[in-house]
């Protein structure tokens, strides 16, 4: 076990690493490879209408190398699936590229008066050393190979139709009020 700083695009990621194995060690001269694997996506929520079709968002790979991306729509305990699916559920993403996912309810019901909490998460995955479709991405010159594969999720409000217009329209409508060192806002 060795501690480590490692620099992975703008980021400084400090790690243990664990190397498991007989005569497994780790020393100064070791090469240590560290990929990331996250996209990017052009929203920081979706607002998903009763009567809608589908939404879409967009994915980024802002990576030099190919990634699986995988995708999947949660209920508000980040646990459960939603009534939805992604499509793509899971697609490769090659390097530097953009692609969309799609939202589409499948069923499931939702209160009438007041939006639902979903979320939709996208997760990078790192390709295995004999994946054919990553061939030539994987440094095979590294002691050491550490792959961080990170899972964005975004919300996901679901709207009924009954709620009509913008969040602008209703904020001379909230009443604050103060508690100690809280504040809150009801209608």
């Amino acid at each position: 076990m060795f501690k480590a700083i490692f620099t992975v695009g703008s980021l400084l990621l400090p790690c243990i690493v664990v190397a498991k194995g007989i005569g497994v060690t780790a020393s100064s001269n070791d090469v240590v490879d560290a990929q990331l694997f996250s996209v990017d996506l052009n929203l920081n929520r979706v607002v998903y209408y009763h009567g809608s079709l589908g939404e879409n968002v967009a994915v980024k790979n802002n990576q030099a190398y190919p990634m699986l991306v995988q995708s999947m729509v949660f209920d508000e305990d980040k646990k459960s699936p939603a009534p939805f699916i992604t499509t793509p559920p899971l697609f490769r993403l090659d390097g530097s590229q953009t692609s969309r996912i799609r939202i589409v309810r499948t069923g499931g019901e939702f209160p009438q008066d007041r939006e639902k909490l979903q979320w939709l998460c996208v997760k990078g995955i790192p390709p295995q050393s004999e994946d054919k479709w990553a061939e030539g991405t994987i440094t095979k010159n590294s002691s050491f190979t550490v792959q961080f594969s990170v899972n964005n999720c975004i919300k996901v409000f679901v709207r009924p139709d009954t709620i009509k217009g913008h969040p602008e329209d209703f904020a001379d409508k909230v009443i604050w009020s103060k508690k100690r060192y809280y504040c809150s806002g009801s209608k």
